[in-house]
């Protein structure tokens, strides 16, 4: 499995977001599968699953969710919520 990591502007035009981009190591990719996780969650938490797609044949691509991309090194769960 090979595994990129980029980064892109947001809509803000102010926040670089992380995403990771796992591929086959060899053969014609089968199709791409695009995770999308929740708040509390990060896209490395996602590696396994994409290893496992991309044995068979998948690409798998995420990105972290806004909150934490605007704010590295913070948990989610310690962003203050809308009262």
């Amino acid at each position: 499995m090979k595994k990129e990591e980029f980064y892109f502007d947001s809509r803000d035009g102010e926040t670089s977001i992380h995403g990771v981009r796992w591929m086959p190591d060899k053969g014609e990719p089968r199709g791409i599968i695009q995770i999308i996780h929740g708040m509390e969650e990060y896209v490395e938490r996602y590696e396994d699953f994409a290893s496992f797609m991309t044995s068979n044949g998948f690409i798998s691509v995420t990105a972290e969710a806004l909150p934490k991309a605007a704010q590295p090194g913070i948990s989610a769960s310690r962003i203050p919520r809308p009262s």
